[in-house]
Protein backbone atom coordinates (compact mmCIF):
# COMPACT_ATOMS: atom_id res chain seq x y z
CA UNK A 1 0.00 0.00 0.00
CA UNK A 2 2.98 2.20 0.52
CA UNK A 3 4.24 1.88 -2.97
CA UNK A 4 1.06 2.63 -4.53
CA UNK A 5 0.85 6.12 -2.23
CA UNK A 6 3.72 6.76 -3.38
CA UNK A 7 3.05 6.26 -7.17
CA UNK A 8 -0.09 8.74 -6.74
CA UNK A 9 2.21 11.26 -5.24
CA UNK A 10 4.49 11.23 -8.26
CA UNK A 11 2.24 11.51 -10.42
CA UNK A 12 0.51 14.34 -8.61
CA UNK A 13 3.68 15.94 -9.10
CA UNK A 14 4.13 15.32 -12.40
CA UNK A 15 0.85 16.75 -12.98
CA UNK A 16 2.06 19.72 -11.14
CA UNK A 17 5.44 19.90 -13.44
CA UNK A 18 2.44 20.09 -16.63
CA UNK A 19 0.59 23.28 -15.05
CA UNK A 20 3.78 25.28 -14.14
CA UNK A 21 4.73 24.53 -17.69
CA UNK A 22 1.59 25.40 -19.39
CA UNK A 23 1.37 28.22 -17.69
CA UNK A 24 4.48 29.56 -18.39
CA UNK A 25 4.11 28.69 -21.99
CA UNK A 26 1.06 30.71 -22.05
CA UNK A 27 2.48 33.64 -20.96
CA UNK A 28 5.65 33.43 -23.14
CA UNK A 29 2.87 33.11 -26.48
CA UNK A 30 0.73 35.96 -24.61
CA UNK A 31 3.70 38.26 -24.74
CA UNK A 32 4.75 37.71 -28.19
CA UNK A 33 1.46 37.98 -29.41
CA UNK A 34 1.17 41.81 -27.74
CA UNK A 35 4.91 43.03 -29.04
CA UNK A 36 3.43 41.82 -32.34
CA UNK A 37 0.43 43.86 -32.35
CA UNK A 38 2.31 47.15 -31.02
CA UNK A 39 5.06 47.10 -33.80
CA UNK A 40 2.12 46.39 -35.89
CA UNK A 41 0.29 50.02 -34.57
CA UNK A 42 3.30 51.90 -35.08
CA UNK A 43 3.74 51.06 -38.51
CA UNK A 44 0.56 52.17 -39.64
CA UNK A 45 0.65 54.98 -37.46
CA UNK A 46 3.96 55.98 -39.22
CA UNK A 47 2.06 55.31 -42.51
CA UNK A 48 -0.58 57.97 -41.03
CA UNK A 49 1.81 60.39 -40.05
CA UNK A 50 3.78 60.44 -43.41
CA UNK A 51 -0.06 61.07 -45.37
CA UNK A 52 -0.84 63.70 -42.68
CA UNK A 53 -0.83 66.76 -44.88
CA UNK A 54 -2.10 64.58 -47.99
CA UNK A 55 -5.09 62.93 -46.30
CA UNK A 56 -6.55 66.31 -44.58
CA UNK A 57 -6.44 66.79 -40.31
CA UNK A 58 -10.20 65.38 -40.12
CA UNK A 59 -9.33 62.16 -42.12
CA UNK A 60 -6.17 61.95 -40.61
CA UNK A 61 -7.86 62.08 -36.80
CA UNK A 62 -10.64 59.71 -37.99
CA UNK A 63 -8.02 57.18 -39.38
CA UNK A 64 -5.86 57.39 -36.19
CA UNK A 65 -8.86 56.99 -34.16
CA UNK A 66 -9.74 53.98 -36.28
CA UNK A 67 -6.60 52.64 -36.01
CA UNK A 68 -6.44 52.55 -31.94
CA UNK A 69 -9.70 51.38 -31.71
CA UNK A 70 -8.14 48.12 -33.81
CA UNK A 71 -5.06 48.43 -31.53
CA UNK A 72 -6.92 48.22 -28.23
CA UNK A 73 -9.50 45.55 -29.85
CA UNK A 74 -6.18 43.44 -30.63
CA UNK A 75 -5.14 43.74 -27.12
CA UNK A 76 -8.60 43.24 -25.34
CA UNK A 77 -8.94 40.43 -27.69
CA UNK A 78 -6.05 38.67 -26.18
CA UNK A 79 -6.81 39.69 -22.53
CA UNK A 80 -10.00 37.87 -23.28
CA UNK A 81 -8.83 34.25 -24.52
CA UNK A 82 -8.79 33.38 -20.95
CA UNK A 83 -6.53 30.73 -20.04
CA UNK A 84 -9.00 27.73 -18.42
CA UNK A 85 -6.87 25.99 -15.41
CA UNK A 86 -9.23 22.94 -16.37
CA UNK A 87 -7.68 22.45 -19.85
CA UNK A 88 -4.69 20.89 -17.74
CA UNK A 89 -5.54 20.53 -14.63
CA UNK A 90 -8.56 17.62 -16.09
CA UNK A 91 -6.02 16.13 -18.19
CA UNK A 92 -3.70 15.63 -15.07
CA UNK A 93 -6.12 14.32 -13.06
CA UNK A 94 -7.19 12.17 -15.32
CA UNK A 95 -3.61 10.79 -15.77
CA UNK A 96 -3.68 10.00 -11.84
CA UNK A 97 -7.38 8.55 -12.30
CA UNK A 98 -6.29 6.23 -15.01
CA UNK A 99 -3.29 5.23 -13.11
CA UNK A 100 -4.81 4.53 -10.34
CA UNK A 101 -7.40 2.15 -11.78
CA UNK A 102 -5.35 0.38 -13.33
CA UNK A 103 -3.23 -0.31 -10.35
CA UNK A 104 -6.38 -1.56 -9.18
CA UNK A 105 -7.24 -3.63 -12.03
CA UNK A 106 -3.96 -5.30 -12.51
CA UNK A 107 -1.87 -8.07 -10.07
CA UNK A 108 -0.10 -5.00 -8.35
CA UNK A 109 -3.15 -4.44 -5.70
CA UNK A 110 -4.29 -7.98 -5.68
CA UNK A 111 -0.23 -8.53 -4.57
CA UNK A 112 -0.09 -5.38 -2.64
CA UNK A 113 -3.37 -6.54 -0.44
CA UNK A 114 -1.57 -9.86 0.17
CA UNK A 115 1.75 -8.26 1.18
CA UNK A 116 -0.01 -6.52 3.85
CA UNK A 117 -2.40 -9.37 4.84
CA UNK A 118 0.94 -11.57 5.10
CA UNK A 119 2.47 -8.53 6.81
CA UNK A 120 -0.43 -8.08 9.86
CA UNK A 121 -0.36 -11.96 10.03
CA UNK A 122 3.58 -11.89 10.71
CA UNK A 123 2.72 -9.96 13.55
CA UNK A 124 0.03 -11.81 15.02
CA UNK A 125 1.12 -15.32 15.06
CA UNK A 126 4.80 -14.91 14.17
CA UNK A 127 5.62 -15.49 17.73
CA UNK A 128 3.48 -18.38 17.88
CA UNK A 129 5.12 -20.32 14.58
CA UNK A 130 8.08 -19.49 15.90
CA UNK A 131 7.81 -21.00 19.18
CA UNK A 132 5.57 -24.12 17.90
CA UNK A 133 2.39 -22.97 19.23
CA UNK A 134 1.06 -22.93 16.09
CA UNK A 135 2.10 -25.10 13.33
CA UNK A 136 -0.41 -25.14 10.78
CA UNK A 137 0.76 -25.62 7.12
CA UNK A 138 -1.69 -22.16 6.16
CA UNK A 139 0.07 -20.42 9.35
CA UNK A 140 3.33 -21.24 8.89
CA UNK A 141 3.02 -20.42 5.20
CA UNK A 142 1.27 -17.04 5.71
CA UNK A 143 4.16 -16.04 8.50
CA UNK A 144 6.68 -17.43 6.10
CA UNK A 145 5.32 -14.73 3.32
CA UNK A 146 4.75 -11.92 5.56
CA UNK A 147 8.60 -12.43 6.65
CA UNK A 148 9.40 -12.84 3.09
CA UNK A 149 7.88 -9.29 1.85
CA UNK A 150 9.48 -7.93 5.10
CA UNK A 151 13.00 -9.23 3.94
CA UNK A 152 12.39 -7.25 0.61
CA UNK A 153 12.61 -4.50 2.10
CA UNK A 154 15.93 -4.56 3.65
CA UNK A 155 18.91 -6.06 2.31
CA UNK A 156 20.76 -6.96 5.69
CA UNK A 157 19.05 -8.87 8.00
CA UNK A 158 20.77 -11.81 8.48
CA UNK A 159 18.61 -13.07 11.34
CA UNK A 160 15.74 -12.96 9.19
CA UNK A 161 16.85 -15.37 6.65
CA UNK A 162 17.75 -17.66 9.43
CA UNK A 163 14.52 -18.03 10.39
CA UNK A 164 12.74 -17.86 6.80
CA UNK A 165 15.16 -20.63 6.15
CA UNK A 166 13.82 -22.59 8.75
CA UNK A 167 10.20 -21.82 7.60
CA UNK A 168 10.89 -23.22 4.39
CA UNK A 169 12.08 -26.32 5.34
CA UNK A 170 9.10 -26.59 7.77
CA UNK A 171 7.13 -26.49 4.40
CA UNK A 172 9.77 -29.13 3.21
CA UNK A 173 10.66 -26.91 0.68
CA UNK A 174 14.73 -27.51 0.35
CA UNK A 175 15.82 -25.16 -2.38
CA UNK A 176 14.44 -22.42 -0.99
CA UNK A 177 15.75 -23.06 2.57
CA UNK A 178 19.77 -23.42 1.33
CA UNK A 179 19.18 -20.27 -0.48
CA UNK A 180 17.80 -18.77 2.25
CA UNK A 181 20.80 -20.06 4.55
CA UNK A 182 23.09 -18.92 2.00
CA UNK A 183 21.72 -15.36 2.39
CA UNK A 184 22.02 -15.73 6.05
CA UNK A 185 25.33 -16.93 5.72
CA UNK A 186 26.74 -14.53 3.76
CA UNK A 187 25.58 -12.02 5.93
CA UNK A 188 26.81 -12.98 9.20
CA UNK A 189 29.55 -15.38 8.14
CA UNK A 190 31.03 -15.57 11.98
CA UNK A 191 27.80 -16.48 13.61
CA UNK A 192 28.48 -20.08 15.43
CA UNK A 193 24.75 -20.96 16.09
CA UNK A 194 23.81 -19.63 12.30
CA UNK A 195 26.71 -22.52 11.40
CA UNK A 196 25.58 -25.48 13.15
CA UNK A 197 21.99 -24.72 11.89
CA UNK A 198 23.37 -24.46 8.66
CA UNK A 199 25.27 -27.67 8.86
CA UNK A 200 22.67 -29.49 10.49
CA UNK A 201 20.19 -28.47 7.37
CA UNK A 202 22.75 -29.81 5.09
CA UNK A 203 23.33 -32.80 6.89
CA UNK A 204 19.68 -34.09 6.92
CA UNK A 205 18.69 -32.26 3.49
CA UNK A 206 21.77 -32.62 1.22
CA UNK A 207 23.57 -34.95 -0.94
CA UNK A 208 26.65 -36.15 -0.55
CA UNK A 209 28.68 -33.09 -1.71
CA UNK A 210 26.67 -30.94 0.90
CA UNK A 211 27.16 -33.54 3.50
CA UNK A 212 31.04 -33.07 3.22
CA UNK A 213 30.33 -29.16 3.24
CA UNK A 214 28.85 -29.62 6.49
CA UNK A 215 31.78 -32.08 7.67
CA UNK A 216 33.86 -28.90 6.73
CA UNK A 217 32.33 -26.25 8.29
CA UNK A 218 31.62 -28.15 11.39
CA UNK A 219 35.34 -29.13 11.55
CA UNK A 220 36.31 -24.99 11.23
CA UNK A 221 34.26 -24.29 13.80
CA UNK A 222 35.37 -26.87 16.32
CA UNK A 223 39.20 -25.48 15.73
CA UNK A 224 37.70 -22.25 17.26
CA UNK A 225 35.50 -23.74 19.73
CA UNK A 226 36.70 -26.91 20.57
CA UNK A 227 33.88 -27.63 23.45
CA UNK A 228 31.01 -26.41 20.86
CA UNK A 229 28.36 -28.82 22.39
CA UNK A 230 25.84 -28.53 19.01
CA UNK A 231 28.80 -28.98 17.03
CA UNK A 232 30.24 -32.20 18.69
CA UNK A 233 27.09 -33.34 18.19
CA UNK A 234 26.75 -33.40 14.54
CA UNK A 235 29.96 -34.27 13.85
CA UNK A 236 29.77 -37.72 15.60
CA UNK A 237 26.67 -37.72 13.59
CA UNK A 238 28.85 -37.01 10.51
CA UNK A 239 31.23 -39.83 11.29
CA UNK A 240 28.18 -42.18 12.16
CA UNK A 241 26.90 -42.30 8.74
CA UNK A 242 30.14 -42.56 7.31
CA UNK A 243 30.44 -45.30 9.07
CA UNK A 244 33.83 -43.96 11.04
CA UNK A 245 32.63 -45.09 14.68
CA UNK A 246 35.36 -44.54 16.55
CA UNK A 247 35.55 -40.97 15.40
CA UNK A 248 31.51 -40.79 16.36
CA UNK A 249 32.14 -42.20 19.57
CA UNK A 250 34.82 -39.89 20.26
CA UNK A 251 33.38 -36.57 19.28
CA UNK A 252 30.16 -37.85 21.58
CA UNK A 253 32.30 -38.65 24.61
CA UNK A 254 33.25 -34.80 24.40
CA UNK A 255 30.36 -33.82 23.85
CA UNK A 256 29.30 -35.84 27.26
CA UNK A 257 32.12 -33.66 29.01
CA UNK A 258 30.79 -30.68 28.70
CA UNK A 259 28.85 -28.40 31.01
CA UNK A 260 25.27 -28.06 30.91
CA UNK A 261 24.34 -30.86 28.46
CA UNK A 262 20.29 -31.45 28.90
CA UNK A 263 19.74 -35.07 31.01
CA UNK A 264 17.32 -36.21 28.24
CA UNK A 265 19.94 -35.75 25.53
CA UNK A 266 22.15 -37.39 27.74
CA UNK A 267 20.59 -40.75 27.56
CA UNK A 268 20.10 -40.58 23.81
CA UNK A 269 23.77 -39.72 23.39
CA UNK A 270 24.68 -42.50 25.66
CA UNK A 271 22.85 -44.84 23.53
CA UNK A 272 24.16 -43.23 19.97
CA UNK A 273 27.85 -44.36 21.56
CA UNK A 274 26.75 -47.99 22.90
CA UNK A 275 25.14 -48.66 19.08
CA UNK A 276 28.37 -47.28 17.58
CA UNK A 277 30.85 -49.47 19.47
CA UNK A 278 28.61 -52.60 19.02
CA UNK A 279 28.99 -51.54 14.64
CA UNK A 280 32.42 -50.98 15.56
CA UNK A 281 32.92 -54.30 17.03
CA UNK A 282 30.96 -55.90 14.14
CA UNK A 283 33.03 -53.69 11.67
CA UNK A 284 36.33 -55.38 13.44
CA UNK A 285 34.93 -58.88 12.15
CA UNK A 286 36.80 -60.91 9.73
CA UNK A 287 37.34 -64.60 8.39
CA UNK A 288 40.50 -65.43 7.13
CA UNK A 289 39.94 -68.06 4.32
CA UNK A 290 42.58 -70.68 3.21
CA UNK A 291 41.64 -72.64 -0.16
CA UNK A 292 43.38 -75.42 -1.32
CA UNK A 293 42.95 -77.51 -4.65
CA UNK A 294 42.36 -81.57 -4.72
CA UNK A 295 45.29 -83.16 -6.38
CA UNK A 296 42.70 -85.08 -9.18
CA UNK A 297 41.50 -81.47 -10.12
CA UNK A 298 45.01 -79.84 -10.73
CA UNK A 299 44.92 -80.45 -14.32
CA UNK A 300 41.18 -79.36 -14.19
CA UNK A 301 41.57 -75.90 -14.07
CA UNK A 302 40.64 -73.94 -17.30
CA UNK A 303 42.44 -71.40 -19.14
CA UNK A 304 42.56 -67.92 -17.66
CA UNK A 305 39.95 -69.28 -14.66
CA UNK A 306 38.87 -66.76 -12.25
CA UNK A 307 38.84 -67.64 -8.00
CA UNK A 308 35.90 -66.49 -6.48
CA UNK A 309 36.09 -66.83 -2.61
CA UNK A 310 32.90 -65.39 -0.95
CA UNK A 311 30.65 -65.57 2.06
CA UNK A 312 26.59 -65.15 2.19
CA UNK A 313 23.74 -65.77 4.36
CA UNK A 314 22.34 -69.30 5.23
CA UNK A 315 19.18 -69.86 4.03
CA UNK A 316 19.39 -66.11 2.78
CA UNK A 317 19.47 -63.98 -0.58
CA UNK A 318 22.65 -65.13 -2.96
CA UNK A 319 24.11 -62.07 -2.91
CA UNK A 320 27.39 -62.63 -1.54
CA UNK A 321 28.03 -60.29 1.66
CA UNK A 322 31.65 -60.70 0.99
CA UNK A 323 33.34 -61.43 -2.09
CA UNK A 324 37.04 -61.69 -2.94
CA UNK A 325 37.85 -62.13 -6.91
CA UNK A 326 41.60 -63.02 -8.33
CA UNK A 327 42.91 -64.86 -11.08
CA UNK A 328 43.86 -68.60 -10.61
CA UNK A 329 47.92 -69.37 -9.24
CA UNK A 330 48.66 -71.38 -7.19
CA UNK A 331 46.94 -73.38 -4.26
CA UNK A 332 46.59 -73.33 -1.38
CA UNK A 333 46.09 -69.35 -1.12
CA UNK A 334 44.52 -67.22 1.74
CA UNK A 335 42.32 -64.27 1.42
CA UNK A 336 41.13 -62.46 4.34
CA UNK A 337 37.32 -61.15 3.86
CA UNK A 338 35.84 -58.29 6.10
CA UNK A 339 33.37 -55.23 5.35
CA UNK A 340 35.85 -53.75 2.81
CA UNK A 341 35.18 -56.47 0.21
CA UNK A 342 31.32 -55.90 0.74
CA UNK A 343 29.50 -55.71 -2.69
CA UNK A 344 26.68 -53.46 -1.06
CA UNK A 345 27.54 -50.71 0.90
CA UNK A 346 23.74 -51.59 3.09
CA UNK A 347 24.32 -55.40 3.31
CA UNK A 348 27.71 -56.46 4.77
CA UNK A 349 29.11 -59.90 6.41
CA UNK A 350 29.28 -58.07 10.13
CA UNK A 351 25.42 -57.70 9.92
CA UNK A 352 25.21 -61.72 9.86
CA UNK A 353 25.00 -64.00 12.67
CA UNK A 354 26.26 -66.61 10.68
CA UNK A 355 28.52 -67.16 7.54
CA UNK A 356 28.35 -69.68 4.63
CA UNK A 357 31.78 -69.74 3.45
CA UNK A 358 32.02 -70.66 -0.43
CA UNK A 359 35.01 -71.06 -3.11
CA UNK A 360 34.52 -71.25 -6.95
CA UNK A 361 36.86 -71.70 -9.45
CA UNK A 362 34.77 -69.93 -12.43
CA UNK A 363 35.75 -70.56 -16.31
CA UNK A 364 33.91 -67.44 -17.65
CA UNK A 365 35.10 -64.84 -14.80
CA UNK A 366 30.97 -65.08 -13.41
CA UNK A 367 30.60 -66.23 -9.57
CA UNK A 368 27.55 -68.24 -10.33
CA UNK A 369 27.99 -71.90 -11.01
CA UNK A 370 28.16 -73.08 -14.48
CA UNK A 371 28.91 -76.29 -15.30
CA UNK A 372 32.59 -77.13 -16.02
CA UNK A 373 33.36 -74.63 -12.59
CA UNK A 374 35.20 -75.70 -9.67
CA UNK A 375 33.76 -75.85 -6.36
CA UNK A 376 34.51 -76.62 -2.65
CA UNK A 377 31.64 -77.59 -0.27
CA UNK A 378 30.36 -74.41 1.95
CA UNK A 379 31.03 -74.37 5.28
CA UNK A 380 28.95 -72.73 8.24
CA UNK A 381 30.36 -70.68 10.90
CA UNK A 382 29.51 -68.45 13.82
CA UNK A 383 30.20 -64.65 12.86
CA UNK A 384 33.38 -63.69 14.87
CA UNK A 385 35.77 -60.97 15.42
CA UNK A 386 38.67 -62.64 14.05
CA UNK A 387 38.04 -66.53 12.54
CA UNK A 388 39.38 -69.00 9.90
CA UNK A 389 38.33 -71.62 7.63
CA UNK A 390 39.83 -73.88 5.67
CA UNK A 391 38.05 -74.42 1.84
CA UNK A 392 39.43 -77.57 -0.50
CA UNK A 393 38.09 -77.18 -4.16
CA UNK A 394 36.80 -80.85 -4.78
CA UNK A 395 34.56 -80.87 -6.58
CA UNK A 396 33.28 -80.09 -10.48
CA UNK A 397 29.86 -78.39 -11.65
CA UNK A 398 27.95 -80.97 -14.02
Amino acid sequence: MISFWWGIALLLLLAAVWLLLASRIRQYRSTQRSEMNRRWYDEQKQKLQAEREELGEQVYETELLALQKTYLHDQQSDEDIDWQPRSVIIPALGLVLIAALAYLAGNSWHQQQQADASLSILREKGAQVLTGKVNDGESVKAVAEGLRYKLSLTDDDAQGWWIYAGLMDALNRPNDALQAFEKSIALAPDNDNLKISFSRFLLTKGGPEQQARAAAMLAELLQQNPNNVEALSLLGYVAYQRGDWQQAITAWQRMLQQQGVDPQRVESVKTAIADAKQRQQQADRQLQVTVSLAADLANAIPEHATLFVFIKQPDGPPMPAAVVRQPVTEFPITVTLSDDNAMLADYAMSQLAQWQVEAVISQDAKITRQPGDLFAAPIITKASAKGTVDLQISERVK
